[in-house]
């Protein structure tokens, strides 16, 4: 990344995508302080550079709100979640993988703030796009439909074992 930055600069393209790299990088490392502030940096360049809609804006934005799910910031991480999912479902077609990827993630927040109605509403959709795009057994389709699966009856919160 620093040679890329000093070769290219430090608003290039390419130093966003190892920003990017490098926050995933230190966010499974706990380092969730350094994670932001690389996520953002990446975002920032990537918006300068692309625009607001672009296709690495919603894979961010997507990565940043799981690390704000993880530290309970579920506000934050609902916002951005949902800032993924509109960017996503603009340039990729309805039942893009990615897009049910976010839904999954988006109706994971929800289960965890005991809104189990709004929860199963997206692993529904989740689970037939990645049935459609994927396939019936592939993994990311069986964790969808396990959760969905999972979730108690009406909207009351699940409890945790």
């Amino acid at each position: 990344m620093q040679i890329r930055e000093t070769v290219l600069g430090p608003n290039h393209v390419a130093v966003a995508a190892d920003l990017a790299a490098l926050a995933a990088l230190v966010q499974e490392q706990q380092r969730s302080d350094e994670a932001e502030t690389l996520y953002r940096r990446a975002i920032a360049i990537f918006e300068a550079a692309f625009g607001p809609i672009h296709y690495e804006l919603g894979v961010n934005y997507n990565n940043l709100a799981a690390l704000h799910a993880a530290r309970g910031n579920l506000r934050a991480a609902e916002n951005l979640y949902q800032r993924s999912l509109d960017i996503k479902q603009q340039l990729l077609e309805h039942n893009h993988p990615d897009v049910a990827m976010t839904l999954h993630n988006m109706a994971m927040l929800y289960t965890q703030q005991g809104d189990n109605d709004r929860a199963r509403d997206l692993f529904t959709r989740a689970v037939s796009i990645f049935e459609s795009s994927l396939g019936p057994q592939h993994p990311k389709t069986a964790r969808s439909r396990t959760e969905l699966h999972a979730l108690p009856h009406g909207d009351t919160p699940r409890k945790e074992l």
